[in-house]
């Protein structure tokens, strides 16, 4: 194993939604200081992007997984949303993997825990606090051979997962390692976190738009409804009032008799 889930639990002290640099620079004392600099402006600039609504979602977290493998100097990788609906995790993009389409099945019951679970974490870590997950995915968790498992969660709410595969030298994540890992997969569960509001928004507005124009077209038809029956008062000769509501009829459905 890469990365003993003690050294996980000693390095992320922090809450990872709470990560500033004097909190690195006090809990670390042998922070990498180029690599988080740097780090920090590609996130930066990442974020500008995001805001400005430069990039799609699919572009910044493709973007965002390949500065984590660069970062990291990890083998392969993949960023999953989570769809709540079907409880499951779904690959947004991926890097290294031989799998242009996957999903990671998520048990209902371990949901709770999902939410409260922030940190990265071995498979075998993985395997202990989630073991419905890890036996409902084993196999193709053991054919990508991943090596650590890193929850997204924002506001309580679980949005994704990250999964990454060995560092390419072999050798275990260090702390820096999990602070930058920390600090990208923030980036990545607000991304996720973003897009679904958005999402859900645009959903609301079409439905609303869709509702305003029945609104206004039963408003129409009772207007012409009124319309008509106030013309039809008018004509007190049965002869002529068929004739106007025969006429009225054809017009109104564009027959071409009756």
């Amino acid at each position: 194993m890469s990365l003993q889930p003690t050294d996980i639990k000693r390095s992320l002290k922090l809450n990872p939604e709470n990560l500033t640099l004097d909190h690195f620079l006090d809990e670390f004392n042998q922070v990498e200081i180029e690599r988080l600099l740097y780090t920090l402006s590609a996130l930066n600039d990442i974020g500008l992007e995001i805001a400005g609504n430069s990039v799609a979602l699919k572009t910044s977290i493709t973007n965002l997984l390949r500065m984590l493998l660069g970062t990291l100097v990890c083998t392969k990788g993949a960023i999953l949303s989570f769809a709540k609906f079907k409880y499951a995790f779904e690959l947004e993009t991926a890097r290294g993997i031989d799998l242009s389409q996957f999903y990671l099945r998520v048990d209902s019951k371990e949901l709770p825990l999902w939410v409260t679970t922030k940190h990265p974490m071995l498979i075998d870590e993985l395997s202990s606090l989630f073991p419905s997950f890890a036996q409902k995915n084993k196999e193709l968790l053991d054919r990508m051979q991943m090596t650590v498992f890193v929850p997204l969660v924002v506001k309580n709410i679980l949005v994704g997962c990250i999964i990454l595969g060995d560092k390419l030298d072999k050798k275990p994540f260090n702390s820096t390692d999990i602070i930058l890992l920390s600090m990208i997969s923030r980036q990545i569960g607000l991304d996720i976190y973003n897009a679904t509001l958005k999402d859900h928004l645009k959903q609301s507005n079409e439905k609303l738009r869709k509702q305003t124009a029945e609104l206004a077209d039963a408003n129409l038809g009772v207007q012409r409804i009124s319309d008509i029956s106030m013309r039809f008062s008018t004509i007190l000769d049965t002869e002529k009032l068929f004739n106007a509501l025969l006429d009225e009829m054809i017009a109104s459905t564009a027959a071409t008799k009756a």
